[in-house]
């Protein structure tokens, strides 16, 4: 049960609490495997992202009786972390108007053993994207091919390594069809927001509301251009951030 739905948690887009709560349990098949267990630290927004919010760790009080936790202690006492073990309660860390969930390396209850190990690929802001690109692509050949140990992107912030869908590898050739897709939209009149995502054999534009119409007018150049990159199917999103998904507004491409 989401509390005030309606409530606008980013205004610059018009996203409410319940659209970023549907978007949450669409992903959830995915989300949950991966954070089941681990002790979570919820950055919560009661106002809005565009206003000041808060960690909070600890869950002593004003949680359901279902609600899993794990007792961790600390210099004068414990604390009571939440753990996300299901669908319904990834819900209820949202409803707590949590709008970045942050998770230990390890599972309850072998905190002290980490199963993951993260490497933060934090560039300045004068930083082009290639240098990203080759220090990720770069980390990735040391371990997989040196050290054998599987890797895989986890993009926390809109960097162009975002563009390629999980559990795809990000390879030079994914990026450059990234690049000139983007490079061509732009090139036909879309500016503001914009992304390519790669998914396979399918792409999908992300692009403000604004741009729809002009995205439209132009689709059949669009859909020869990004066949001709080798995607099979082009899908048109508004927005891809918002309301959980992608939207209605979808376009398979003709194989040329």
């Amino acid at each position: 049960m989401i509390t005030h739905p309606e409530k606008v948690l980013f205004p610059a887009d018009g996203i409410t609490k319940g659209e970023l709560a549907a978007y949450y349990e669409a992903v959830a098949p995915f989300l949950v495997p991966y954070i089941k267990a681990r002790p979570v630290t919820m950055e919560r927004f009661p106002a809005g992202i565009d206003r000041k919010g808060f960690l909070q760790k600890d869950v002593s009080k004003g949680f359901p009786a279902w609600l899993q936790r794990v007792e961790v202690p600390k210099k004068g006492g414990t604390v009571h972390y939440p753990l996300v073990t299901d669908t319904r309660s990834l819900l209820w860390v949202v409803n707590q108007n949590t709008l970045t969930p942050h998770v230990w390396i390890s599972r309850a209850p072998k905190l002290n053993y980490p199963d993951v190990c993260v490497f933060d690929l934090d560039p300045t802001e004068d930083e082009k994207p290639e240098v990203l690109r080759a220090a990720a692509l770069a980390l990735r050949r040391l371990l997989e091919d040196e050290l054998g140990l599987p890797s895989w992107d986890a993009p926390s912030a809109p960097c162009l390594s975002s563009r390629v869908a999980y559990g795809l590898r990000i390879t030079p050739e994914r990026l450059r069809q990234v690049e000139a897709g983007e490079a061509f939209l732009r090139g036909i009149g879309v500016s503001g927001d914009l992304r390519v995502r790669h998914h396979g054999e399918k792409a999908r534009l992300e692009v403000s509301s604004e741009h729809l119409a002009r995205v439209r007018e132009q689709w059949t150049a669009v859909v020869t251009f990004f066949s001709g990159l080798g995607f099979a199917t082009v899908e048109l999103d508004p927005a891809g951030y918002r309301r959980g998904g992608l939207l209605a507004i979808a376009s398979a491409a003709p194989a040329l």
